[in-house]
């Protein structure tokens, strides 16, 4: 994978914070439901009621009945009454970013690109592991799928984690099997975006999990 962009960490967020007080909350108020799902050049919901709402490289995109419209990142008062919301995370859960709405969000190009990559790599991967597509969950802003009660997914980073990675977290026991060195998380075991060339790394990431995750044999006594 290529190296990060200088603006990273600020975009990251940035991308979050829309997540997680716009985007999802413009689903919520119309559908109930909260996923987002990676795109080409970014972020949007999927389709509710003939609309797609997102952010496209540095601009936001409101698509409606085949007609688009577009307005630069700015602040997240901006982008709601873009969009036509109040900007808050939907009453689920305690938000993981700021609702400052006159912030400006730092949203730059080649950061965007490097996450919706990054999203790209990780939900190819994911295909592996079960036919439905992913979910891209605004309040961790992680893309993820569960597969028997595991979860498998790949985050862009966080407060804990400067650069993107993978990660699987076990139903039940968060050490399943006692190999500490494979399951190194409080929340089960991660791979670092350093360690990840493609998306064969990341199958590889995943199955080993799945391996470590399989039922062991039971000894039968002679």
């Amino acid at each position: 994978m290529r190296a990060l962009p200088p603006a990273f960490a600020s975009s990251r967020m940035a991308m979050h914070t829309l997540a997680e007080h716009v985007l999802c909350a413009v689903r919520y108020a119309a559908a109930g439901r909260v996923g987002l799902t990676p795109g080409g050049d970014g972020i949007a919901t999927p389709e509710f009621d003939g609309r797609v709402v997102g952010l496209s490289g540095v601009e936001l995109v409101d698509a409606v009945a085949g007609r688009e419209r577009r307005a630069p990142v700015t602040t997240l008062r901006a982008a709601g009454e873009f969009f036509g919301v109040t900007p808050a995370a939907p009453p689920l859960w305690t938000p993981s970013t700021n609702r400052d709405l006159d912030a400006l969000l730092d949203v730059d190009a080649d950061s965007v690109a490097a996450i919706t990559t990054w999203f790209s790599v990780v939900s190819a991967a994911l295909a592996t592991m079960h036919p439905a597509a992913p979910t891209l969950w605004p309040e961790h802003f992680d893309l993820a799928v569960t597969v028997a009660g595991a979860t498998y997914g790949g985050s862009p980073g966080d407060v804990t984690h400067a650069m993107p990675y993978l990660y699987v977290t076990p139903p039940g026991d968060l050490d399943p099997d006692g190999d500490r060195r494979f399951w190194n998380e409080p929340f089960g075991a991660s791979l670092s975006y350093d360690r990840v060339a493609g998306v064969a790394d990341a199958v590889a990431f995943f199955a080993a999990a799945e391996a470590h995750l399989a039922p062991r044999p039971t000894e039968v006594g002679s």
